[in-house]
């Protein structure tokens, strides 16, 4: 049974294989390559999931999964993250992916963050540099609204757990030495955590990547 209806050709993807957007009968729209929807191996947006796949009722730290939401597209591959409506505890409504959901990365609807932020002195007044880089590596890799998502959370990267604390990310790194420092990955392939980062230049940063 295929629920999927072409809408119009999309583009290319970075094979030259024709990809386009269909509409499913459940009503979400979805980029696939027309081969798959042909062959059969795609039918569906994604909805048509076993049950092991299913989250529609399973909790996640403060969120309970309602039901599926259109799938989000980022990368130059056209890569598919499965997202889904998610009822905070709080009463907020918000979406999230598959893999944010099961990592971990995304445990509310950003009512805990915010709660984490104010617990400590870095968010009176102006906000420091070392505050900034924190919120910064936790947003690129759980937040798939993020323009860079995909080169840190949609690549598998996170933040270890003991740095969902900002008071333990401060204690591990320090404060910047510098205002052209930034918080580097030593492993372009490896999580944020102690072992794997450093503040560094750019140009440090630059060599690290080339000798990679």
């Amino acid at each position: 049974m295929n629920l999927l209806k072409k809408i119009r050709f999309f583009g290319r993807d970075s094979k030259g294989r024709a990809m386009s957007i269909y509409q499913c009968k459940c009503g979400n729209k979805r980029i696939t390559r027309e081969y798959n929807v042909k062959s059969g191996a795609t039918k569906s947006c994604g909805c048509l999931l076993t049950v092991r796949e299913d989250l529609i009722g399973k909790r996640f730290g403060r969120l309970i999964v309602l039901k599926r939401a259109q799938d989000k597209f980022y990368g130059k591959k056209k890569q598919t993250a499965t997202c889904w409506v998610c009822q905070c505890d709080c009463g907020n409504k918000t979406i999230a992916t598959t893999n944010s959901l099961r990592m971990r990365h995304t445990k509310s609807c950003k009512c805990l963050f915010s709660e984490k932020i104010t617990t400590h002195g870095e968010t009176k007044g102006r906000r420091t540099a070392e505050f900034t880089a924190w919120v910064a590596i936790h947003q690129r890799c759980s937040n798939p609204n993020k323009d860079f998502f995909h080169l840190y959370g949609g690549r598998g990267i996170k933040v270890c757990k003991r740095w969902s604390k900002f008071e333990n990310f401060l204690a591990d790194m320090g404060r910047k030495p510098s205002a052209t420092h930034s918080i580097d990955r030593i492993n372009n392939d490896g999580n944020y955590e102690p072992k794997n980062c450093r503040w560094a230049t750019r140009s440090e940063q630059r060599r690290n990547r080339s000798d990679s």
